[in-house]
């Protein structure tokens, strides 16, 4: 036992330190909460400007609209075709009009001009001394606004003229982008053409987001939907400098820079793994992009790759985003300061508490060692459990036995205290489905109950054996023959599951059983029944919901992937297809190792040939019917698991594999890998349960 002295002291010691730490968070993340709400306030108010603005121009060019709408001829031009005898702007008198009104306007100096375009995208009059009919193409957005008879805005388009003053120190060069604030005009009750009062996106524009911009790094800016920016930033030169604009002095604002995250801080001169197209979009403008509003108080990557505090927001009515941020370093410096006088009073605390809790560590060494021997009497039911062999977020797994059979089992254990609902669904829902197959390569269920307190388990058959994985990741690729010996034992399980109206969905090696029963060799079991989904009608309460992505990324296939709710038998396939792939090659279909990223290689591209993976040839029947069941079209595979069966027993290398081998492998080079290798463990996924193999014996527990 615990002696009383120094844990009373040690509790104290960890009691204080806990408080210490506990207030050290409170300020962080009140700290960290502050730097939201000031970061909110700038987004808000720079929102706020922007649309204003915005609503200010787009009645300019509604004005304008108007007063051109009461010029019969302008309408006639518009209603036409374009033709070579159209007059320039300057020669109408409705142009006149036009200019006298926009020069009379108080904002008049931050426009570049006007032009007014016909249905066909066709310059029919404007204010710069342009041909008629040069095509302008302004965005789909500001066309859908005006085909519905309201104003709105173009994001950056191109201009195929020069425009702007010299002595404005602006000038627009043919191709430079510019924005512009439409509005239609209308001829007997239907639009025939639009108007457009151009504005540079780097001048008044961005002028209006900074105006609310804190602190030495703080700034706004504004993107579109491909999280391209479409104003300028606050330090020009530093993006120079980080290679994100060329050393160009006619290029004078940042458009055209995606917001990605490069990965490495490309201020401080780090190089980027991945070229600036294929790198992700920073967390705000993944969010903001689609259609969120939020803000970051601890910190993310920006585009330069520099972690930032800030806040961002879609603004649906013009389709652009506006997000302000601040450097990490400049807006959490007080934090920093305060962060350095707790850890010094933790440091403190911890050493005095060393000491203490090392007077305690052999009788608590000793108390759970008594623990562990109390559990390994534990017993559910009729059932004694032995030591735990695998735990996952589904229950822990142990090593039973029947009290009067004495017979080794399997037990699955959802233990209270993780009881909710869904989790009892779910688990319940594993095990019926489990037991209504019979095929001698699906894993049995003996037994299923839960006691007083609430503790769900099953039972089932304990498998002696090895998964696929650590068959492959011990002993290498295997042969053909061997590789088509076990598919077909896979297949005859899918098939009952099938003929039932049940899709696996989580066909992968760790969940497939290699072993040697009753002399029996290369015998295998598919496990892990808890993800199945049925493909006749269910009820409202299945637990498996649409929106979850339910599997193992390497071995799901695309539409599992784009829609859990697409699936049929023929995912089942796929992912037969891709085991095979492994078993032969000793490698999954792709080397990436983030979720996402193989979720995107799953949907989108092809695998190597297993040959050209392997190094060498192999039987150019099996890897035809490989590559056919891992085509991205279900309708391109074949459409039943007996279609696989008779393909992979038409294979030349069907019976290359004989009892006698698998006899020899089980006696020999099994034996002899564990002897030379020593323990072997894997992990079976979201059923939760572990293989171990151990010199000289083998069990592989399942669930």
């Amino acid at each position: 036992m615990l002696q009383p002295l120094p844990m009373v002291a040690s509790v104290c010691v960890l009691l204080s330190l806990v408080f210490a730490v506990w207030v050290g968070s409170l300020v962080k993340r009140s700290s960290y909460r502050n730097s939201e709400v000031a970061m909110s306030a700038i987004r808000d108010a720079s929102a706020g400007a922007v649309e204003i603005w915005l609503e200010e121009e787009q009645a300019i060019a509604r004005a304008m609209a108007k007063e051109l709408e009461t010029h019969t001829s302008v309408l006639a031009h518009l209603s036409q075709p374009s033709a070579a005898g159209r007059v320039l702007l300057e020669a109408n008198s409705a142009t006149e009009r036009l200019n006298e009104m926009h020069s009379s306007l108080p904002s008049a100096s931050q426009h570049l001009g006007w032009f007014v375009l016909d249905r066909s995208e066709l310059v029919v009059f404007s204010s710069e001394e342009t041909d008629a009919g040069v095509s302008v193409q302004l965005s789909d957005f500001a066309w859908k606004n005006a085909n519905e008879r309201h104003t709105g805005v173009s994001l950056p388009f191109s201009l195929p003229w020069t425009c702007g003053e010299e002595s404005s120190g602006v000038i627009i060069r043919q191709g430079d982008a510019v924005m512009a604030a439409t509005a239609p005009l209308q001829a007997e009750g239907r639009v025939v053409g639009l108007l457009a009062l151009v504005f540079d996106p780097c001048a008044r524009f961005s002028e209006v987001l900074a105006i609310s911009q804190a602190g030495q790094t703080g700034e706004t800016f504004a993107f579109d939907r491909q999280g391209v920016l479409i104003s300028r930033v606050r330090n020009t030169q530093q993006l120079r400098e980080a290679g994100l604009l060329p050393h160009d002095a006619n290029v004078r604002c940042a458009l055209n820079v995606t917001l990605a995250d490069p990965g490495v801080n490309l201020v401080k001169g780090g190089q980027a793994a991945l070229p600036r197209n294929q790198q992700s979009l920073t967390k705000m403008a993944e969010s903001a992009t689609r259609g969120g509003t939020g803000a970051d108080g601890m910190g993310y990557h920006d585009y330069r790759g520099v972690s930032v505090v800030g806040a961002w927001t879609w603004l649906e009515k013009f389709q652009f985003g506006i997000a302000t941020k601040m450097d990490v370093e400049e807006a959490h410096k007080p934090l920093r300061q305060l962060n350095l006088a707790f850890l010094s009073l933790v440091g403190l605390l911890a050493t005095v508490g060393g000491g203490f809790l090392g007077l305690t560590l052999f009788n608590y060494h000793l108390q759970q060692k008594a623990d562990a021997a109390a559990h390994r009497l534990r017993r559910l039911g009729n059932y004694e459990l032995l030591e735990e062999i695998g735990t996952g977020g589904m229950g822990t797994v142990y090593r039973g036995r029947h009290q009067l059979l004495r017979r080794p089992v399997a037990v699955k254990v959802l233990e209270a205290s993780g009881a909710d609902p869904k989790s009892i669904r779910r688990f319940e829902r594993e095990v019926q489905r489990t037991s209504e197959l019979k095929h001698p390569n699906t894993i049995q269920v003996y037994d299923y109950g839960h006691t007083a307190d609430s503790t769900f388990f099953y039972v089932m058959e304990l498998v002696e054996g090895v998964d696929l994985t650590q068959l492959v990741e011990t002993f290498g690729p295997q042969s053909p023959g061997r590789v088509i010996s076990i598919l077909k034992q896979v297949c005859g399980s899918l098939a009952e599951a099938h003929d039932h109206g049940l899709v696996h969905r989580d066909i992968k090696p760790g969940n497939l059983l290699l072993s040697a029963p009753a002399g029996i060799f290369d015998f295998l079991k598919v496990v892990d029944f808890g993800l199945v989904k049925e493909t006749l009608p269910v009820s409202s309460h299945a637990v498996t919901r649409v929106e979850s992505l339910t599997g193992t990324p390497l071995y799901m296939s695309p539409e599992a992937i784009r829609d859990a709710s697409g699936v049929d038998g023929r995912s089942d396939i796929y992912s037969l297809g891709a085991v095979g792939y492994y078993l032969l090659t000793g490698s999954p279909l792709f080397d990436a190792k983030v979720a996402v990223d193989i979720c995107m290689l799953q949907v989108g591209s092809d695998p190597m040939l297993p040959s050209e993976r392997l190094g060498k040839p192999l039987p150019a029947d099996l890897e035809r019917l490989l590559m056919k069941c891992l085509e991205k079209k279900m309708a391109d595979r074949p459409q039943t698991i007996r279609e696989v069966v008779a393909q992979l027993t038409a294979c030349e290398s069907a019976s290359s594999w004989t009892d006698a081998e698998a006899a020899e492998w089980w006696v020999n080079v099994y034996d002899e890998g564990l002897v030379h290798r020593g323990p072997v463990a894997s992990l079976l996924s979201r059923g939760g349960s572990k293989s171990i193999l151990v010199p000289g014996k083998s069990n592989a527990a399942n669930g």
